[in-house]
């Protein structure tokens, strides 16, 4: 199992997750307290955030896909791993353009180094397993209860979802699932008369707001 040097965003995602699943305090609190602790670029705080908010966001869909791949009692596997899998398994499944081969080789260094070299093993073999099976283990594909698939599928609890489907049947209840699913944007529009846009992004950053230019609109700010 070769070295790898993990990065340091990876490593402040897992800590802010891990701290999230035992329920030491909220996500956006623990993301302030990391990013005042750690001098990221912005780019690193952007990926940072889209990583522990997707986890969260997805966090049924991504224990599901980890427990059909797990040879063993999912629920009794320890928490530090089901975090490293869960991060893993978000950048395969949701950031594609980064190189499967490089989330895989950074999840392994961080299993070994927090949890040792048998669970290392145990990470490399199932995300090898995962990008083997990619298009098999898919809730859409194995289970067949409707308020379950769709509850898997969008990480909404079945007894959500089973309401929803009463109330509007399945093509509007997985619509709305598919509607809540998606990352909230919040936008900014720069007033240039009174303060340039790199001013402005420059005091962003400073206070550790993670922000992301439009590609349409140079005054105007996600954030």
């Amino acid at each position: 199992m070769k070295n790898t040097t993990i990065t340091t965003t990876r490593k402040i995602a897992y800590t802010v997750i891990l701290k999230f699943e035992q329920n030491l305090s909220r996500l956006d609190d623990l993301l302030e307290g990391e990013l005042a602790r750690n001098n990221l670029s912005p780019r690193d705080r952007r990926f940072l955030k889209n990583l522990t908010s997707g986890v969260v966001r997805h966090w049924r869909l991504l224990d599901w896909t980890a427990e059909q791949l797990y040879h063993g009692r999912y629920n009794k596997l320890l928490l530090k791993n089901k975090v490293i899998l869960q991060l893993a398994l978000y950048e395969i499944k949701f950031l594609d353009h980064i190189p499967a081969r490089a989330t895989l080789d950074q999840y392994t260094a961080l299993a070994k180094k927090k949890t040792g070299l048998r669970s290392a093993q145990m990470v490399n073999g199932l995300l090898h397993a995962y990008l083997r099976r990619v298009e098999e283990v898919l809730p859409e594909k194995i289970i067949k209860n409707p308020a379950e698939r769709l509850g898997v599928q969008y990480s909404f609890p079945d007894w959500l979802i089973k309401r929803w489907l009463h109330l509007w049947g399945e093509q509007e209840t997985e619509a709305l699932c598919r509607s809540l699913n998606r990352p909230p944007l919040f936008e900014l529009r720069v007033n240039t008369s009174k303060i340039s846009v790199k001013k402005f992004t420059a005091l962003l950053d400073k206070h550790n707001i993670v922000w992301q230019a439009s590609d349409f609109f140079p005054e105007l700010l996600q954030v």
